[in-house]
């Protein structure tokens, strides 16, 4: 499955400071081509099937080709990935429960395997945060990314946050329930364990067997048009409302950026989601702005482009 966006490739070859960027994701790998003064002019995705770092970097390759067909001369590549990175090493400390062949592999160094070019990595949602806080200058942003996992990433005028060894801003494994609901990651009660794609659909197909065939999407449509599942997922908001009013009152951001493939869903009630935060803070923090992202799907590989912009 592929989705493109158009180019002129004449233009495309012309231009000597395109980056090609990547976001990895459990589903599907998106890339393209782009640069400071232009941003993304050029989109795809294609399904990653991997199981295994052999058959994703096979996967890299052939993308990478792909791309080099378009524009030869690239100034860098740049890879939004999940987990805990050290940006430095390229090294995958943990926190990969979607796509666990990546932790502890380092991937600056196997793409010096299939390219001279230099290479970049930072985490996804990072990346994505990066990107959507180009609307908002002289602010702070919290981004967080809804889908088969939690990503959440935080950037102010000294750029991003990573804390102290690399491991800030993990706020998808973040207890929430305390002796809560199983994570991947290994723990009890984690914020992504009640709202990501995956847990809902564990908690609906838990709660109404019917369910087990349905999709994300499917679901969501369900709920918002028979109210016998509407108070499991009200529990599911709620819970979520509790996560977002946590971080505002730790890092009291300009704003809030929420994206993913989850949120993207018509039937995904954001503004109930955003009534029930703002209702669990104080007057003083009724200002945060907190808005859906602007890029969509396309924000890792934008954040990622903006990254190699930067070097």
């Amino acid at each position: 499955m592929e989705t493109k966006v158009l180019i002129n490739n004449k233009h495309c070859k012309r231009m000597n400071n395109n980056i090609f960027g990547f976001d990895l994701g459990g589903t599907f790998l998106k890339y393209g081509i782009g640069n400071q003064k232009q941003g993304l002019i050029y989109f795809n995705k294609k399904r990653n099937p991997s199981k295994s770092i052999h058959e994703l970097m096979l996967l890299f390759k052939k993308i990478l080709n792909e791309l080099l067909e378009l524009h030869p001369n690239p100034k860098c590549i740049s890879i939004a990935s999940p987990g805990i990175i050290d940006c430095s090493t390229g090294l995958i400390l943990g926190s990969t429960p979607n796509l666990p062949y990546l932790q502890g592999e380092n991937l600056l160094k196997l793409f010096k395997d299939i390219t001279s070019l230099p290479v970049l990595i930072d985490n996804d949602a990072n990346l994505m945060t990066l990107a959507e806080s180009k609307q908002f200058l002289n602010k702070s942003v919290l981004g967080i990314t809804i889908g088969s996992g939690i990503g959440t990433g935080f950037v102010d005028f000294n750029g991003i946050f990573h804390g102290n060894t690399w491991k800030g801003l993990e706020a998808g494994h973040t207890i929430i329930v305390p002796n809560g609901r199983q994570c991947l990651c290994g723990k009890k009660g984690c914020f992504e364990a009640y709202a990501s794609a995956n847990s809902i659909i564990r908690i609906m197909n838990e709660n109404f067997p019917e369910t087990k065939s349905l999709t994300i999407q499917e679901i969501l449509n369900l709920v918002q048009t028979n109210s016998k599942y509407y108070s499991t997922m009200q529990t599911i908001y709620a819970t979520f409302a509790t996560a977002l009013s946590n971080l505002i009152m730790i890092l009291n951001p300009d704003v809030i950026i929420i994206g993913g493939g989850v949120i993207e869903i018509p039937s995904f009630d954001f503004t109930y989601l955003k009534k029930g935060t703002i209702q669990l803070l104080s007057k003083e923090y009724h200002n945060v702005i907190i808005q859906k992202a602007l890029y969509g799907n396309q924000a890792g590989v934008i954040g990622a482009i903006i990254l190699g912009s930067q070097t």
